[in-house]
């Protein structure tokens, strides 16, 4: 019974970041194409996000079995491309621009909060 209740306990908490993966790969794709990128190189930052995002969820998982199990989802990770022209918005910066681009939706979302003064958050857990 108590292995049960355990399974059933990581299940909900696995379901639960999942939910938030999606939530945030919607957000993300929205504010890429917001931003002026290309849809391709959209695409290519979602699947490379995905790539890191899904694979640390799934982090128990042995590391051979992990990749393999992502590359039959996602396909095969794509070689990193030469680095980008300073000013260019449709270019994707060096390093982590995921951190970076969750960082400045994070840093909106808490000035639209402070603006209007009340909390988004509760809306987002009712839906």
């Amino acid at each position: 019974m108590d292995d049960e209740l355990r399974i059933l306990h990581e299940a909900m908490v696995l379901k639960d970041r999942l939910r938030v993966l999606a939530e945030l790969q919607s957000t993300c794709w929205e504010e890429l194409l917001a931003r002026g990128f290309d849809q391709g190189i959209a695409e290519q930052l979602l699947v490379e996000w995905s790539r890191n995002a899904y694979g640390m969820t799934f982090r128990a998982l042995p590391e051979p079995q992990l990749e393999q199990d992502l590359d039959d989802l996602l396909g095969p990770a794509q070689p990193a491309g030469p680095a980008a022209a300073g000013d260019d918005p449709t270019s994707v910066p060096p390093g982590e621009p995921w951190l970076q681009l969750v960082d400045d939706v994070d840093a909106e979302l808490d000035a639209r909060r402070e603006s209007t003064g009340r909390d988004d958050s509760e809306g987002r857990d009712a839906a």
